[in-house]
């Protein structure tokens, strides 16, 4: 299932925190533009690994990966709330709290809800519902460390700016 997500996950962003990093004259159009379109695309690459998910476990001969990559692929779009935050970081060189963000969310995410669950009996849904959350941890850091206008705005010379 992991190999799948992360698959996907490549393809879920679309240069939009590169976009976010490389512009030299950043304006609020361009951070409520990149947000909208990674959040849609976030979205539709979630409900496209939810679509294709019996396929994917028909191609792995795997049945229960069906219902794995449904609940993972709830996601996509958490993690696209968070792209145009993490190109800010990346923008204004704050790595430290890049790092802080990504070791607490995976300690956390990871190291706590995931051997919590499976000390708990959940097998496989420990592990399924230990990546969510450590999305959900991470998405809510980011935002936390690199706040921005959370406005849907759909701009489109700014989208190709």
């Amino acid at each position: 299932a992991m190999v799948v997500v992360l698959f996907t996950d490549l393809f879920s962003h679309i240069g939009v925190g590169p976009a976010i990093v490389q512009r030299k004259d950043l304006t609020s159009h361009h951070i409520r533009s990149g947000f909208t379109f990674s959040l849609l695309f976030g979205t539709a690459a979630g409900l496209g690994l939810a679509l294709a998910a019996p396929l994917v476990a028909l191609w792995f001969t795997q049945p229960m990966l069906t219902d794995v990559l449904r609940v993972l692929a709830l996601g996509f779009p958490l993690t696209g709330v968070a792209v145009v935050a993490e190109g800010l970081l990346q923008k204004h060189l704050q790595y430290k709290k890049l790092s802080a963000v990504n070791v607490a969310s995976f300690a956390v995410g990871y190291g706590g809800v995931s051997i919590a669950l499976a000390l708990l009996g959940l097998g496989v849904w420990s592990l399924v519902f230990g990546v969510l959350a450590q999305r959900v941890l991470r998405s809510v850091f980011m935002l936390l460390a690199a706040p921005h206008p959370f406005r849907i705005e759909f701009d489109s010379k700014a989208l190709h700016d």
